[in-house]
């Protein structure tokens, strides 16, 4: 989807730490089974399905994540097509914020009554774009 891995939020975060610790308690009982199938002789076969299944939950955690990420496209303020840009609206152009960045500030264009905008929103153009460039750092610009 686009984010990177320094752009992954406490959310996305929090659900892989947890995704990969629900997994370690089953690593002792598999190598208990290992060591003794080696230890009896005996076919490893019934253990590499085991070992299948947990391939499929990597596939299974990388759907989770796509969809946790897909969620929340990135998006980028742009400039419209008036001749004349408020202050906020140019302070804004080209920064790139998740769109829960975006709705926690209330900050959108073409928004009125907006107060976070000098222009209010009324005659505003600007819109917010899907984009695969960098989420911006930091806050946001001061704004009114």
């Amino acid at each position: 989807c686009g984010v990177l891995e320094d752009e992954l939020t406490q959310e996305e975060w929090r659900a892989l730490d947890q995704a990969i610790t629900s997994q370690f308690p089953h690593i002792p009982p598999f190598a208990d089974d290992v060591i003794a199938v080696r230890e009896q002789g005996g076919k490893l076969g019934p253990l590499f399905e085991r070992g299948e299944y947990w391939i499929g939950q990597y596939s299974s955690v990388r759907l989770q994540a796509k969809a946790m990420a897909c969620r929340d496209k990135k998006l980028k303020w742009q400039l419209g097509a008036t001749t004349e840009h408020c202050p906020s609206c140019s302070k804004l152009d080209g920064k790139v914020k998740r769109a829960s960045y975006w709705a926690g500030q209330q900050v959108y264009p073409r928004n009125a009554p907006n107060s976070k905008l000098e222009c209010q929103g009324w005659r505003c153009l600007c819109d917010l774009l899907i984009t695969d460039d960098p989420i911006s750092k930091g806050p946001l610009p001061g704004l009114p």
